[in-house]
């Protein structure tokens, strides 16, 4: 409903060149994009999952009000609440409301949908915060001892996303949360404007996201994008069948490099890429990582491959254009942390992809075409031949890989791909495959430029 179509993380995601060219497109989706933020930012009803025994006692909480004349059936129940109470996703529910049973299928829950507005975005932040909770007990004293029960006080009772019937460390727990990332990346790519709106409700002090936790060490939706990538990096098995974590891992990484392109959230990713142990941060990191690019290649999908590609590209993008002279302390750790990307860049990808196999050759191609271009742009906007620039240092790695001190596997990507090019892209046509031809051709143009 965005209007972004497939997002490049789908496996059914097609290359376009062209998509971002088309001035009416861009319009189409910020409309779009608008309505579903819009919708979103102000729900209208609140749906939870409720125990009888809550209904019942000199402790209840809910006391059922009245029946529809003319219905015998669950829809006629009405029950409201007798105290107020604080709702996962930071908004308060008043004393009495009013709630309707929308269903009684279990002799022991009902579920009860409450006419109450509040924002749906405040609860999915709520949701990945309470995953990566789970998810990090090493930080478990960064949050307050929470217990299963609800939490109340005098005058407000607090209920958490378990205590509503939301059950997050089940099978589909890493589908959910891939489904939350992508929503929002669909929401923020491409319009700046639209992410600083979504960026300034989720960070309104007024509200208390997960609110079980003190404010000041509730992570943000930058860390906690982060904090994901960590973890699923840190429990990669290569021999594992399933691909929710590598699903999960370019998920996350695309938010970031979406992230990375707005103004208001460049510098939380890269303090917090700084500041992290997994990504981009040690000789085990690559490890790490290497681990996880080669569990795609059982497989021959590379969305996790080129969601990192683009996380590289846009982090050394955002950083050239953000030089400040007086802050070299600032721009040496930006280099610092490209430097290791590059490394893993150079290492695990270029001098290895032509030989990976592939479900669709495009990828392949793709991969090329986006190693190709960033080592362009690294010496186009960084000239190793300069003494004392910025990234020089880079640049210069790069310049000895590629060039002074290139290896066969360094070079090979590049010489066997032009040599054999006219005539793959001739048989490809031949096969009538247009699209990978078409890739082909724009990772041509990518090593003769």
């Amino acid at each position: 409903m965005t209007g972004t179509g497939f997002l490049d993380t789908d496996p059914l995601s097609a290359v376009n060149y062209t998509a971002n060219s088309f001035n009416s497109t861009r319009r189409d989706r910020e409309a779009c994009g608008a309505r579903v933020f819009g919708f979103l930012g102000l729900l209208s009803s609140y749906t939870q999952v409720v125990p009888l025994s809550a209904c019942s006692g000199s402790h209840a909480l809910y006391e059922l009000q009245q029946r529809r004349y003319g219905t015998s059936n669950s829809q006629g129940l009405i029950y409201i609440n007798l105290r107020s109470m604080r709702l996962p996703g930071g908004s308060t529910l008043p004393a009495r409301s009013i709630g309707r049973v929308i269903s009684t299928d279990n002799s022991d829950y009902l579920i009860i949908c409450w006419q109450h507005q509040h924002s749906g975005w405040k609860l999915i932040l709520e949701l990945l915060t309470g995953y990566v909770k789970g998810r990090h007990p090493q930080n478990a004293g960064s949050y307050k001892n929470i217990s299963s029960a609800p939490r109340e006080n005098a005058q407000l009772l607090s209920l958490s996303l378990s205590d509503i019937g939301v059950d997050i460390e089940g099978d589909n727990e890493e589908a959910l949360i891939i489904e939350a990332l992508d929503l929002i990346h669909s929401l923020v790519q491409g319009s700046p404007q639209q992410a600083a709106l979504l960026m300034q409700v989720l960070q309104d002090e007024n509200d208390v996201i997960e609110h079980t936790i003190v404010r000041a060490q509730s992570p943000g939706l930058v860390q906690l994008t982060i904090m994901i990538v960590e973890e699923a990096l840190g429990r990669m098995n290569p021999r594992s069948k399933t691909r929710v974590q590598e699903q999960l891992i370019a998920s996350a990484m695309s938010l970031l490099a979406t992230f990375v392109t707005l103004p208001n959230c460049a510098g939380k990713v890269w303090l917090h890429i700084h500041q992290t142990t997994t990504l981009f941060a040690s000789d085990k990191t690559m490890g790490l990582i290497s681990a996880a690019l080669a569990s795609e290649r059982m497989v021959g999908h590379y969305t996790m491959t080129l969601s990192l590609l683009r996380l590289v590209q846009q982090l050394f993008r955002e950083a050239s254009i953000t030089v400040l002279p007086d802050n070299q302390r600032d721009q040496q750790i930006k280099e610092e942390i490209l430097l290791r990307a590059m490394g893993v860049v150079h290492t695990d990808i270029w001098v290895e992809y032509l030989g990976w196999k592939c479900t669709r050759l495009g990828d392949k191609f793709e991969i090329g075409r986006q190693v190709s271009l960033l080592y362009s742009e690294i010496l186009e906007r960084a000239p190793p031949t300069l003494c004392d620039g910025p990234f020089t240092t880079l640049s210069q790695t790069i310049a000895v890989q590629l060039l002074s001190g290139a290896t066969m596997s360094s070079i090979n990507p590049l010489l066997s791909t032009i040599t054999s090019g006219s005539y793959t892209v001739h048989k490809l046509y031949t096969s009538r495959r247009f699209g990978d031809a078409r890739c082909l051709v724009f990772l041509l143009e990518s090593h003769y430029t």
